[in-house]
């Protein structure tokens, strides 16, 4: 999958959903009723702490990997500071699946919706908003099938977050995987996370996907307010919305993330691209799966693996340690 994104076809540089979002007519909004901000006012809020955590993990991800890079001999640093900031992300991430229907409950008239649910996603889908289900169904693989995953391991079953750093060839492929007890009670990869136990992610491959799937997100729920709009008559076109110097400055640096810097297995599981043409039209291009990056041969690599003991457990399982 493509998403481009310039002012040659009416948009900018930010997420598709800020094309549309100031147009709307206060009339065909329901914020007010439920008490809850505008939707371009929930969406912004949403994307400056989003600009936040990724300018944080990208600037701690480029130290790391340079420091990384001038050691030969895999007695890194660990690196605390990228996970730490890591970890913020991928819950920010989380929370803005629940801001993105907290903007569409805005477009849900609470007069004639039969839900009575303090959920939000269970409130929209109850009131069966055009086009919402079609959105969740579009974003289930990756909500259940990474981001839930991880950030419900981290924050409610004491996943510790790992990281791992595979090197050799004069490149330093840096990495985290989620650790937990697996049936044996053997510390290792967690199952539910990474296929087989055995394999981990690495920050290359996981930055870019976590911004291409924000980019996809806001694509899908722009086309869920279309729909809704469409349905009572009032039609959009797609009007610049400037997303302002921090997103511009992420997706600067977010182009330099080197995408062949990746896992072995992780090819087999699809890898994210981007790519950043500046000058007087800007133009950002998101791909993925994208089949056309080149990798560096991965034969013959060392992995260092950073761990700690809970002073109980005494059996750990690295990642990789057969091949995957």
């Amino acid at each position: 999958m493509k998403i481009t994104r310039d002012s040659v076809r009416g948009g900018s540089l930010g997420p598709p959903l800020l094309d549309y979002l100031r147009q709307i007519p206060d009339g065909l909004l329901f914020f007010r009723q439920h008490q809850i901000r505008h939707p371009l006012g929930i969406y912004n809020l949403s994307l400056q702490q989003l600009a936040v955590d990724f300018a944080a993990v990208l600037d701690e991800y480029f130290a790391v990997t340079r420091r990384c890079e001038l050691v030969l001999d895999g007695k890194f640093s660990e690196p605390t500071e990228l996970l730490t900031r890591h970890k913020a992300l991928l819950y920010t991430m989380r929370s803005h699946l629940d801001d993105c229907c907290l903007v569409l409950k805005a477009f849900v008239d609470s007069s004639v919706s039969p839900s009575c649910s303090v959920f939000t996603e269970t409130y929209v889908a109850e009131s069966k908003l055009p086009g919402f289900k079609t959105f969740q169904q579009a974003l289930a693989g990756y909500l259940q099938g990474y981001l839930a995953p991880v950030t419900n391991k981290l924050k409610h079953q004491q996943g510790m977050m790992r990281a791992i750093v595979l090197y050799g060839d004069g490149f330093a492929r840096v990495g985290y995987f989620v650790e937990e007890p697996d049936k044996d009670g053997v510390m290792a990869p967690s199952h539910d996370v990474h296929k087989g136990g055995n394999s981990a992610f690495s920050f290359a491959r996981d930055i870019l996907f976590n911004l291409f799937q924000l980019y996809y997100c806001s694509e899908r729920i722009a086309k869920v307010v279309l729909q809704v709009l469409s349905a009572k008559g009032h039609h959009l076109q797609p009007t610049p919305e400037p997303a302002g110097e921090p997103w511009t400055r992420l997706i600067k640096a977010a182009a330099q993330v080197n995408s062949s810097l990746v896992f072995p297995d992780e090819p087999k599981r699809g890898l994210p691209s981007l790519r950043f043409t500046p000058g007087t039209s800007p133009e950002l291009v998101l791909k993925y799966p994208d089949k056309g990056i080149l990798l560096r041969s991965q034969k013959r690599l060392k992995f260092t693996v950073f761990t700690k003991g809970d002073g109980i457990s005494r059996s750990f399982k690295m990642p990789y340690w057969k091949s995957p």
